[in-house]
């Protein structure tokens, strides 16, 4: 409704109410965008309780050298988990400047071949991917979303 009422604004309050309705926006999308990572977290924990692991994907598949797109809160745990089973992390990818982990590279650095990819941001896992592809090379790229909810995974343990 709110959205609506800025929208149908007319003259000078337009031109605030469209101010406010790209703020509205904004902050819809960092909200949408925080719902899939508390969903992903919900799924990573449902399965952990269920007696399974997300890096059992990863042995599965006979990936022994992974590397990780996005160093953010999913990314850290993915790492950890990975670590555990024994899987060589070799390293991570993250356009954040701040990230002072050793293992970290950016867009710019040269990558080295691994077996593949996990994008933890995976609300945007299509756009990457193929920028991965374009600019990168014809790495396997996947997305951390399609492990957690995997029906070959599910299938195993159930």
């Amino acid at each position: 409704e709110i959205i609506d009422f800025l929208a149908d604004m007319d003259g000078a309050e337009k031109t605030e109410g469209t101010e406010y309705l790209d703020r509205i926006r904004s902050q819809n999308d960092v909200i949408e965008k925080d719902h899939k990572i508390m969903m992903a977290m919900y799924r990573w924990l449902q399965l952990i309780n269920e007696g399974r692991n997300p890096s059992d994907f990863f042995v599965r598949h006979g990936y022994h050298h992974v590397a990780i797109y996005g160093l953010g809160m999913l990314g850290k745990i993915l790492r950890t988990g990975l670590l555990r089973k024994q899987i060589a992390v070799s390293y991570t990818i993250d356009q954040n400047p701040a990230m002072e982990e050793s293992d970290v590279i950016n867009w710019k650095d040269e990558w080295k071949p691994v077996d593949c990819i996990v994008v933890t941001p995976f609300y945007e896992y299509e756009t990457i991917k193929k920028r991965i592809r374009l600019e990168k090379g014809n790495f396997r790229v996947i997305s951390l979303e399609d492990i957690l909810l995997d029906t070959e995974y599910k299938r195993e343990f159930m």
